[in-house]
């Protein structure tokens, strides 16, 4: 889908998504044909995400219609049109995924509807296409509270070789791996890059909503439902879970 969008190996993918499962379809597809890709979180505004989209200059925009937050639907495109507005460099081809939460006009002759291509090509072969360690994987910017938003790039060759060590266990049925945000260590574990739950044959749940809704346990049942072994957050949701009433 993104090849037939034109995307090639060294060029840029921004992504601007809920936590669906197509967000990690998108990640997982640049990786594989060597496009670099950036993930903005969806609850930007669209000043913010008009100087990542000027800074990455992406050829293609992954986004959605929608997210839902808190209970409510957050609607993506008009913040994404707002955006490429603002933005200097317009991105070639915006591919939006249609959630039938929101309405989602597309403009003419750049915004592609993802169930279209995905129809089209749902069982196509695509070839690992090989870099070089030192060839860049993501772009993860700084928050850009205290200025232009900076951009850090993740390469294959920064994360560990060898994850699970030989007397690892790891490789177990599905709930292995709750994943909400994948900066922290755990255990002394060595960091887990988003493609390395999959190699270690472990499973990834992405939770969409608040960690306080419906209630401040949420995440605590879906670790005891899908027997979670590995949790990561942020720490901004720990701030917020603190506050709750433990005994409840």
């Amino acid at each position: 889908m993104l090849q037939e969008l034109g995307v090639k190996s060294g060029d840029r993918v921004l992504i601007y998504m809920p936590m669906i499962p197509e967000a990690a379809f998108a990640m997982l597809a640049c990786v594989r044909i060597g496009a670099i890709h950036s993930v903005v979180f969806g609850g930007f505004a669209s000043v913010s995400l008009a100087s990542r989209i000027d800074d990455a200059e992406p050829t293609v925009i992954v986004s959605a219609d929608a997210g839902s937050r808190g209970g409510k639907v957050v609607a993506y495109k008009p913040l994404l049109d707002e955006a490429i507005r603002l933005a200097v460099h317009k991105p070639a081809r915006v591919l939006m995924v249609d959630r039938g939460l929101a309405e989602m006009p597309l403009t003419e002759g750049r915004d592609v509807d993802y169930g279209t291509l995905r129809a089209k090509h749902m069982n196509a072969r695509v070839p690992c296409t090989w870099v070089d360690a030192t060839h860049p994987s993501y772009t993860l910017y700084t928050s850009g509270t205290t200025g232009q938003p900076k951009g850090c790039s993740a390469t294959p060759a920064a994360t560990p070789s060898r994850w699970p060590p030989a007397s690892s266990t790891s490789t177990s049925p599905a709930g292995r791996d709750l994943l909400l945000h994948q900066r922290h260590r755990l255990g002394g574990r060595p960091q887990l890059h988003r493609l390395r739950p999959l190699i270690a044959g472990m499973a990834t749940i992405m939770y969409e909503g608040l960690p306080i809704r419906p209630d401040a346990a949420i995440w605590w049942s879906l670790v005891e439902k899908y027997k979670v072994t590995s949790m990561f957050s942020a720490p901004t949701a720990v701030r917020v879970l603190k506050k709750q009433d433990r005994r409840r």
